[in-house]
């Protein structure tokens, strides 16, 4: 699949497993990893705390 002009990350997570490059592999990985934290602290904990807010389930 392409995403804008470029490969998407998941073609080339595919692609690495199916030339065994284990270096792209991990690479790879690492990228999906650090994605997905920055998605989780950014977005989802911002959302986490102010409902917890909303509810008095702690300070802002």
């Amino acid at each position: 699949m392409q995403v804008a002009g470029g490969e998407s990350i998941g073609a080339r997570l595919q692609e690495a497993q199916r030339s065994e490059d284990a270096t792209a592999l991990l690479a790879t990985m690492i990228v999906i990893l650090v994605i997905g934290i920055v998605v989780d602290s950014l977005g989802f904990g911002t959302l986490e705390r102010r409902i917890r807010h909303r509810y008095g389930l702690s300070s802002l």
